[in-house]
């Protein structure tokens, strides 16, 4: 019996790491080399098309991080990716995982959403040279 990995799942719960840690001022698991070596990943994204293989190329590059391997699996993402708007009750609600699987299908949106996150890294650790 083959075992099944849920690869959608793993993409998205990194994109969703990505983001939250994007999002913090100063991040504790990204600092500025792991920022600049996402670039590595995101060549690599470049030559994978299928969900396997986008998240095992994910899973290899975390692998080199064990901080960030460690995180991304021992939080429970999909509640960061719930409604996070209404707070009220002090529960969030779990995403649908349908629409969750929909939308790492289409892996040029995951690849773009990647590079867009790694991009606006780069910008923001690249000093801006007056133009002499």
């Amino acid at each position: 019996m083959e075992n099944y990995f849920d690869y959608p799942k793993k993409i998205l719960d990194f994109l969703t790491l990505l983001q939250t840690e994007q999002a913090k001022e100063n991040s504790d698991l990204f600092n500025a080399t792991i920022w600049q070596d996402l670039t590595r990943l995101s060549g690599v994204l470049d030559t994978v098309n299928q969900p396997n293989e986008i998240g095992n190329a994910i899973l290899d590059w975390c692998d080199e991080h064990p901080k960030i391997m460690e995180a991304l699996n021992q939080t429970d993402w999909g509640k960061l990716r719930g409604d996070v708007d209404d707070e009220s009750d002090g529960v969030i609600p779990e995403s649908n995982p349908s629409n969750e699987g929909d939308r790492v299908h289409n892996t040029y949106e995951i690849v773009q959403e990647i590079k867009s996150i790694i991009n606006a890294k780069q910008n923001e650790n690249t000093p801006n040279d007056p133009i002499s």
